[in-house]
């Protein structure tokens, strides 16, 4: 009996499939080639992408993740164009089309971190990172990322949540109440490992932090774009604890070694931190901290400081004229970087003393930022920025400073002044770095000059070498 014409034609596609089976070069790669090298070299968004190759493809993807779930996709902040000078770098797009681009993405982004994440087959997982500016209406699916990856014993978790473009959200997202984190990890056995946690733009208590320091054998605490009212910070493990804003803040931490704060003045207490070699001090704080606890010796850990970052505000730097000449000595500070706000009409060489303070410092970074106002100083500010001139003539024959970097270097009258002192400090100078900045095209051979100039106001036996970044 003959087949029906059905049957012919449903032997005829099966007999095509077969043949594009066997002509398919996907299906024939042996899984281990498949896995250790494509696979594993795909992102994760890439890996989610490009599995749509093969039904073989997508089930390997999904045992391939590995232990980091990282969800950051750059290609919506960034846009890849050419810069004035001809070259091609990646700078953040405008405002307006990052909005646009986030508005677009947000809701499928959300869908595909969650279907991820629910279907991660792995017993456990070392890292959750979340760089996308999700705010709290996507707080339902973020507390399910936070809680599957707590089960999994998560060691290190970063929402970094912070807003890109110009539209700024109405309410950011809240992390889980101490309530209700507590009832999170009642039935998670591994969350002890969390040894590392990052937050920006993320609404947090203070007592969900304080929890964390207590029962996690956190190492490094960082939390920015966001505000805390009281914060105690106390435990033998932690180690590096970065922090924006907080009105009171208590440290005793026996083992941190770096600390880096901007919040408010007067509003932080450290009661124990003998360890702490590594120091950062936002604007804010650095008008308490210079005068108070650094001027003053009101800060004891001050001498043991290897390395030493601030940022002077405008106020800040027309009242270093009239701070002591005479500073305390940093026996172990190693490297200082300074970055200074509102440059113009004023003296800025008050940092030599800082350099002569510290005998053994290596390597010397200052950053200038110009503010041009109509503002006129007074014979009283030009007194005693006369009288601080005079003193940093005498800031000479350093032995170990080897390295001094100027970024965003424009070439003004103040900076000239600093960079003619500051290469008569050391003997041992070996190299400048000059990292210029660019304003627009016009001044681009304008500012290449001057940063060419600064090659000449190096002592005639200077072995130094000048670097143009």
């Amino acid at each position: 009996m003959e087949p029906s014409s059905k049957e012919r034609h449903l032997q005829k596609c099966l007999c095509q499939a077969k043949r594009v089976k066997e002509d398919d070069p996907f299906s024939r790669l042996p899984d281990e080639l498949i896995v250790s090298h494509i696979l594993s070299r795909f992102s994760l968004e890439e890996g989610a992408r490009y599995n749509i190759l093969s039904r073989r493809w997508k089930k390997l993807w999904a045992d391939t993740i590995g232990s980091k779930l990282i969800f950051a996709p750059e290609h919506l902040r960034y846009t890849n164009i050419n810069d004035s000078l001809g070259q091609t770098r990646f700078w953040l797009g405008s405002r307006k089309s990052v909005d646009d681009r986030i508005d677009r993405f947000k809701a499928s982004f959300e869908c595909w971190i969650s279907n991820v994440v629910q279907a991660y087959a792995m017993p456990r997982v070392d890292e959750l990172t979340v760089q996308f500016p999700f705010d709290f209406s996507n707080r339902e699916s973020i507390d399910m990322w936070v809680d599957c990856a707590f089960k999994k014993g998560v060691s290190r978790l970063e929402l970094a949540l912070h807003y890109w473009g110009k539209k700024i959200p109405d309410e950011i997202y809240c992390f889980p109440e101490i309530d209700k984190f507590r009832g999170m990890l009642a039935n998670c056995d591994g969350f002890y490992n969390l040894r590392e946690v990052v937050l920006s733009g993320v609404d947090v208590s203070s007592q969900v932090i304080e929890f964390m320091l207590a029962h996690f054998p956190l190492e490094r605490l960082c939390i920015s774009d966001t505000y805390i009212d009281t914060l105690s910070v106390s435990g033998d493990g932690l180690k590096i604890l970065k922090l924006d804003e907080c009105d009171s803040l208590k440290i005793s931490a026996s083992n941190l070694m770096s600390l880096t704060y901007a919040g408010s003045e007067n509003s932080v207490f450290f009661e124990h931190v003998p360890n702490l070699s590594d120091l950062s001090v936002g604007e804010k704080f650095c008008a308490t901290f210079l005068p108070t606890g650094f001027l003053n010796g009101g800060y004891t850990y001050i001498s043991r400081l290897k390395r030493l970052e601030f940022v002077m505000s405008r106020k800040v730097l027309r009242e270093s004229v009239n701070y002591p000449l005479e500073l305390p000595v940093t026996p172990n500070l190693e490297e200082l970087k300074i970055e200074i706000y509102g440059v113009q009409d004023a003296c800025c060489l008050w940092p030599l003393l800082l350099i002569k303070a510290a005998p053994i410092l290596c390597k010397f970074s200052v950053k200038l930022h110009y503010h041009f106002s109509k503002e006129i100083p007074s014979q009283i500010y030009n007194a005693a920025a006369q009288r601080m001139r005079e003193a940093a003539k005498t800031v000479r024959h350093h032995q170990y400073l080897k390295t001094i970097e100027l970024v965003d270097y424009f070439g003004e009258a103040e900076e000239w002044e600093l960079v003619q002192h500051l290469f008569g400090v050391s003997e041992v100078l070996e190299q400048v770095i000059v990292s210029p900045i660019y304003l627009d095209r016009l001044c681009i051979s304008v500012i290449n000059g001057r940063a060419q100039a600064v090659a000449t106001l190096l002592p005639p036996n200077s072995k130094a070498k000048l670097i143009i970044l």
